[in-house]
């Protein structure tokens, strides 16, 4: 995705919701998920507060049972923009790399429940001023005015005009020099703010299920386009053009409709046209739901649409406005749960869609924020673009992705993880709890177990087994999913693995300041002398090798067969040796020799012991999923 996109990189709520403090960092593409009553509408509803610089309602403050007034004494919203519009920036004489941000605050007064005010909100704008606070803004103050000029070695001129020109020539010339600047909050005016306030779509639920309010609301931006566009000489159509407006607002629209009639006919088979005919009235606002189509000449009404039609209709107008809206001005788009009663189908081509927006040099969106519960979305999505979002957060909480997306796109690190390791999105978000382990053979062989120890499914308890394939960057994959995923970890490793050196200290010390060792809630096991392999027993070796890879010598197998594993360095390599030796000629026949299916094979044998630091571990994490 492009680096240069308009987008709020960071939003920070105070007493909004359920929040005391929290902070999400954001990414022009986001996938926000969590469970239910999360958060997720409050937060994206925090961000449409900023984008319509509109105030709160008393009851989305916070609860403060400890207070007269049962909420909070105030509350702010805070959005940091990268790559802020040349106007934005221009205005708060932001430098090239400066982040710009807007902030609204209000405060709560009363003296109880019943007699409790939100005051209007105070806006602010993140500004590079000089380190001087004094020369932050101009107060019109005679007495300061002039206190502030003659520390600069300036006659106050005589009257305000004079002082206040002076002033602002001293502040241009100190922001002449970064090194004397800093950024700070800066009040402004509410037009000031709502002018320099990024766009902003909300598209919720209800619409994504309903096509006609979906289409009524995308026709409805369509038309401040035609209403409020300037003439040949930039200046504003007049209000005494308003007949002629209308019309041509409504031949525009409909005109715009006929490449949607195109669209959609792949999923309404004979369709010929859809039409619009729109009740204008500039006081309250057009009202575009007398939608009309027309199928096979007849007029088929919107709303009468299947279930499966609405989804399929309502992606097919989410793509036609990504088209119809190419070139104009950047947008930030926030969707709550829009896969709500979508087919999975549907759900993939929607997530695919609303990415390849972001990234399109010429799509009308800079930013899109999603919260979702869908596997599918989430697994669509890149790790560095989901942030999880918990029931309970920690005061002054701060939720990022897992990664960042210079860690992601790393050869070293979520790069190999993500695509080599198949870590998914949804494991880390969406499920329970993982067991990580280090090899093949582990991870085929715990699949195979956990059913046979607990009595449910991996899937029913919302368990996913991860090979981190030899350890190599563990410490910091573990450190980032206990910070920043849902599914709690259970690690799970070869003995041999704890002298490695992981930041000039053993593996072992590492892990066992993360996690509880033993006991009777085990998160992490050392397995085997030095492999998971060296704890079987030699005679179920011996029944193993003999059911699935019979002796070339026609003899049985036999606990003496395998002695040699007791000493070997790697155990799961002589194990494969001994069977590949001893059943040579009948290969053909028989399952490769591989260490991933020795370890698939003896987790299903019947009647074997199993090791019991794996057992309790397993026990363990059923029982966490169990009450989780």
């Amino acid at each position: 995705m492009s680096d240069g996109l308009t987008h709020v990189s960071r939003l920070s709520v105070e007493n909004i919701g359920k929040f005391e403090d929290l902070t999400l960092q954001l990414t022009p593409f986001t996938l926000l998920v969590g469970p239910n009553d999360a958060g997720k509408t409050t937060l994206l509803e925090a961000l449409q507060t900023v984008c319509d610089h509109s105030s709160l309602d008393i009851k989305q403050i916070r609860r403060d049972v400890t207070r007269d007034t049962g909420r909070a004494p105030d509350a702010s919203i805070e959005a940091i923009i990268e790559n802020p519009p040349d106007d934005l920036a221009d205005r708060t004489n932001l430098e090239d790399d400066d982040a710009a941000g807007l902030k609204i605050e209000w405060e709560v007064t009363g003296d109880s429940e019943e007699d409790v005010y939100l005051e209007s909100p105070d806006h602010y704008l993140r500004e590079r001023v000089p380190e001087d606070e004094r020369l932050h803004e101009w107060d019109y103050l005679a007495d300061e005015e002039r206190e502030i000029l003659d520390a600069y070695d300036i006659d106050p001129g005589s009257n305000a005009a004079e002082r206040e020109e002076q002033f602002e020539e001293l502040k241009a010339e100190i922001l002449k020099n970064p090194e004397d600047t800093s950024l700070n909050w800066v009040s402004c005016g509410t037009r000031e703010f709502g002018r320099l306030a990024p766009a902003s779509e909300q598209i919720d639920t209800e619409e994504v299920d309903s096509p006609i309010k979906l289409l009524s609301k995308l026709l409805r931006q369509e038309t401040r386009s035609f209403l409020y566009a300037e003439d040949e000489d930039g200046e504003k159509t007049g209000v005494d053009e308003l007949v002629e407006i209308e019309e041509q607002a409504t031949d525009a629209l409909n005109e715009r409709l006929e490449s949607l009639s195109d669209r959609m006919e792949r999923y309404l088979p004979g369709l010929d046209q859809i039409t619009v005919d729109p009740d204008w009235s500039f006081v309250n606002g057009a009202d575009l739901s007398n939608i009309v189509l027309r199928r096979d000449g007849e007029q088929v009404p919107l709303q009468e649409l299947g279930g499966g039609t609405n989804a399929r209709s309502a992606l097919s107008m989410l793509e036609w406005s990504a088209e119809a809206n190419e070139g104009k001005e950047s947008v930030i788009r926030t969707m709550d749960e829009p896969d709500h009663r979508l087919h999975f189908d549907v759900q993939r081509r929607l997530i695919n869609l609303l990415r390849s927006d972001i990234s399109d040099e010429d799509s009308y969106l800079s930013q899109c924020i999603v919260s979702t519960h869908s596997l599918i979305m989430v697994d669509g999505t890149p790790l560095h673009e989901v942030v999880y979002l918990p029931e309970e957060v920690d005061t002054n909480d701060e939720r990022a992705p897992l990664v960042s997306k210079d860690e992601a796109e790393a050869e070293d690190f979520m790069g190999n993880i993500m695509a080599g390791l198949g870590l998914s999105a949804s494991w880390v978000y969406l499920e329970r709890a993982m067991i990580v382990v280090e090899g093949a053979t582990e991870h085929k062989y715990i699949e195979e177990l956990y059913h046979q120890v607990t009595g449910s499914t991996l899937v029913e308890d919302g368990v996913q087994v991860w090979d981190s394939q030899g350890c190599g960057h563990i410490v910091k994959t573990l450190e980032r999913l206990q910070d920043s995923g849902r599914a709690r970890t259970f690690v799970i490793l070869d003995s041999d693995a704890k002298e490695r050196t992981y930041s000039e200290d053993t593996l072992e010390d590492h892990l066992e300041d993360m996690y509880e060792v033993g006991g009777s809630e085990p998160e992490l096991v050392w397995i085997g002398d030095k492999e998971l392999e060296d704890t079987w027993e030699k005679d179920d070796l011996a029944r193993l090798a003999e059911e699935h890879w019979p002796r070339a010598d026609g003899n049985d197998w036999d606990e003496i067969h395998f002695q040699s594993v007791d000493e070997a360095e790697k155990p799961s390599g002589e194990i494969v040796d001994i069977i590949q030796t001893g059943c040579a000629r009948n290969l053909q026949d028989c399952p490769s020799v591989t260490k991933p299916n020795i370890g698939l094979k003896m987790g299903r044998l019947d009647d074997v012991e199993h090791p019991s630091k794996i057992v309790d571990i397993m026990e363990h994490v059923h029982e966490y999923c169990s009450q989780n």
